[in-house]
């Protein structure tokens, strides 16, 4: 049987068009560059529920296989290649792939007569892989290697986000339009610089430095953030970020440029890919190639908002803000239209009659409190930012979790330290209820559901998951809430506490420690990584899900602001 299985494996393996085009040079010699994976089922156990999305919400996506039974016959499908095929996060379309595969009618579990001989089941797998020809075997499960949270000390930690902000730096490329006239030194192979990342030197790889003989020629040559990696089809897909995520990652980098924690060539690195993530943001609004499909209008002016005088769409406003934030971040001279735009809209927000913030508007909003409080920032743009966020924080008193999805830019306002003491205490009072409410729904701190993966220890199961698990999606928040918890004092008394040095530093928050160890789980590493056509492109990204191989760029971007928050709430500073 075992043979068989790998006789069809190489069989299929053999007619790729990649190894087709090498074979010709290497002949049978092809076959020593495989990877080897088995998967063996265990037995089978029973799926309940009498509807196809009742037994589905039973499923542990890419861990857990699906059967269905037959009369005699069995059909299987298998997680990982369920997770191969993205279709682990989809247990319900599994279950109905295998009812056709069944020759069964499309119809309800309970709409079978028992006569019929039809039931669902799952079952364990295990998961081994050799990925050369000489090396050991190991055990591979969805998440790679299970992380234990006493590895998660400070050194892992200001190790991953030097990691996280390298693979970010090296995914900053030179775009394919441009890439004639770009100069050789230009960066458009820097991810295979950055891959690894573990060291604290290869941050200074991602980039060429910058000297006046090349600085105009690079910028002339124009860059832009790859998009979502698929490691199965090793593609970016799309092939870039949209302006959001590039918006969102040039903040990021922006932050990291200004973290004392990391060390000097990796700040260095940031600094430059977010300068050049800026520009090309600025190209994009100036050539009208930002989200140009009509978006909802802020506030009852926002027709008139933009400069051009054209539609500013929300989406726009968003962008707009995080550059402007990024830019003042890595002491970037922003356009003075950029200014502009982001104080009319910030003013159209402030002064609108509508009692209430729509999602959009509220991100708007917090995104633009963010980047007129940020440092270096002038009186009047404080004052501006000041007043939009009283308005925010009246408009939600009654309704603090809707803040819960822009917690990020309200952190990053509250740590600049350029909010008058009244409204700082009201938004630190808003932040900590939110903080609260996302620690208690914190997986495997506070209580959980039964049959939780403990993969996902330390994630936060918001109640708008699909599934209710937790992934990437929660790593804003995440973020937030590791900001929060940084900015705290954290001593505790020894002995007699009138007595000189009777004070020594409190562990840290173990909320912390857990939401970073679910963040490194998302880390792809070995020996995850070693089952894919090129483990250096995808290490160090972070996944969208464990139950998805897809990385997108927004994920690795959160994760640096909180690798960085986390590192300093371990180190107790403030």
């Amino acid at each position: 049987m075992l043979r068989r299985a790998v006789g069809r494996a190489v069989a299929e393996a053999l007619g790729d068009s990649i190894v087709r085009a090498v074979r010709p040079e290497l002949n049978d010699r092809v076959t020593a560059g495989f990877s080897l994976e088995i998967e063996l089922a265990g037995p089978t156990k029973p799926l309940l529920g009498r509807t196809i999305a009742e037994a589905a919400t039973r499923v542990i996506p890419g861990t857990d296989g699906i059967a269905v039974l037959r009369g005699d016959e069995i059909f299987r499908a298998f997680p990982s290649r369920l997770l191969a095929s993205d279709n682990a996060d989809r247990p319900d379309a599994t279950i109905t792939m295998l009812m056709r595969s069944a020759g069964l009618p499309a119809k309800e579990l309970r709409d079978f007569a028992t006569s019929e001989r039809v039931s669902l089941a799952k079952f364990d797998t295990v998961r081994i892989r050799q990925s050369t020809a000489h090396a050991p075997p190991s055990i591979v499960t969805r998440a790679g290697r299970l992380l234990a949270f006493d590895e998660v000390t400070p050194g892992f930690v200001r190790t991953l986000a030097i990691q996280l902000t390298a693979r970010l730096c090296g995914n900053v490329v030179a775009r394919p339009e441009h890439a004639a006239d770009a100069p050789e030194d230009a960066p458009e192979d820097a991810p295979e610089d950055a891959r690894g990342g573990a060291l604290e030197g290869e941050a200074a790889k991602t980039s060429t430095p910058e000297t006046p003989a090349n600085s105009d020629a690079k910028r002339d040559a124009g860059f832009a953030l790859l998009g979502t990696y698929n490691p199965t089809a090793d593609a970016f897909d799309p092939p870039f970020a949209s302006a959001s995520d590039e918006a969102f990652a040039a903040l990021a980098l922006a932050w990291a440029s200004i973290a004392d924690t990391l060390p000097a060539p990796a700040r260095t690195a940031a600094a430059t890919q977010a300068a050049k993530l800026v520009d090309d943001l600025g190209r994009q609004s100036t050539s009208d190639g930002i989200d140009t499909k009509a978006h909802k209008q802020i506030g009852e002016d926002a027709s008139e908002a933009d400069v051009r005088n054209q539609p500013l769409s929300s989406r726009n406003a968003a962008v707009d803000a995080m550059m402007l934030h990024a830019a003042r971040l890595a002491q970037l001279a922003a356009a003075p239209q950029l200014e502009l735009r982001v104080r009319t809209s910030a003013q159209a927000l402030a002064d609108s009659a509508s009692p209430d913030f729509d999602a959009q508007a509220m991100e708007v909003a917090a995104s633009t409190i963010a980047a007129l409080t940020a440092r270096g920032a002038s009186e009047d743009d404080v004052r501006l930012g000041t007043r939009l966020l009283d308005r925010l924080l009246t408009a939600t008193s009654d309704r603090r979790g809707r803040l819960a999805d822009v917690a990020l830019p309200l952190a990053l306002a509250l740590t600049s330290g350029t909010l008058p003491e009244q409204s700082r205490s009201a938004l630190r009072t808003a932040l900590d209820e939110i903080v609260r409410v996302a620690e208690n729904l914190q997986i495997g701190v506070g209580p959980t559901p039964d049959g939780t993966p403990i993969d996902l220890a330390g994630g936060l199961a918001l109640p708008s998951a699909r599934l209710l698990v937790a992934d990437a999606q929660c790593l804003r928040l995440a973020a937030a809430v590791a900001i929060l918890r940084a900015a705290e004092p954290r001593v505790k008394a020894v002995g007699d506490e009138n007595a000189p040095g009777a004070s020594a530093p409190a562990p840290p928050p173990r909320a912390v420690l857990a939401l970073t160890r679910f963040l490194a789980q998302h880390v792809a590493n070995e020996p995850w990584t070693d089952g894919f056509r090129q483990p250096d492109t995808l290490r160090g990204l972070v996944r969208a899900s464990l139950a998805t191989d897809d990385c997108p760029p927004a994920a690795a971007a959160a994760g640096i602001f909180l690798a960085l928050a986390a590192e300093k709430a371990l180190h107790g500073e403030r």
